[in-house]
């Protein structure tokens, strides 16, 4: 939400931001603009290891903040591994 938004609008850092979350679109705008942080709600990293993006397109990412939600450990498990 806003808590993620916030940090680049005030420091004049690119933000990208989309009408409707698609695990293709998300790992497109990764892969064009090469942030090196992200955010995704646990069910679009789930959406995200059932989708057959290429992990290489998510290679900038550094940090991937996770809320909205409880995050279960298997599911960050496995998207770490990806």
């Amino acid at each position: 939400g806003l808590g993620y938004a916030m940090p680049p609008l005030m420091n004049r850092q690119p933000l990208v931001l989309l009408d409707k979350f698609a695990p293709h679109a998300w790992a497109e705008a990764i892969r064009l603009f090469q942030p090196t942080r992200g955010a995704l709600p646990p069910a679009g990293v789930r959406m995200m290891l059932d989708s057959d993006v290429p992990s290489q397109w998510l290679a900038s990412l550094e940090v991937v903040g996770m809320g909205g939600g409880k995050v279960e450990p298997d599911l960050l498990a496995a998207f770490e591994q990806r």
